[in-house]
């Protein structure tokens, strides 16, 4: 089942993405890494990194829980936040 995450840590402070349901880990790439192209600069080649989030499933004041993938150090203050702004579904077991 395709379910919401909250990216946190790896360059990412509440991103909304869609992945199959993974209970303990999800490998994505770090945002760190992606490169953005901009006129006028050079391109440079660089190695993609793929980091491994932890899943947690978040309880909200809203009564509902949602899944937030963490990969370490990460602020996660914002995480109510980041919920209104993005609306992600929330995660049903």
């Amino acid at each position: 089942m395709i379910v919401d995450y909250l990216l946190y840590g790896a360059g990412y402070s509440g991103d909304l993405r869609k992945f199959e349901y993974s209970p303990e880990t999800i490998e994505y790439i770090a945002k760190d890494d992606q490169q953005h192209l901009k006129h006028g600069k050079e391109l440079k080649y660089q190695a993609v990194k793929n980091v491994t989030f932890k899943v947690i499933k978040h309880p909200h004041d809203d009564g509902k829980s949602y899944l937030l993938a963490v990969h370490e150090p990460a602020n996660l203050a914002d995480v109510g936040v980041a919920i209104f702004k993005f609306k992600p579904s929330p995660f049903e077991d």
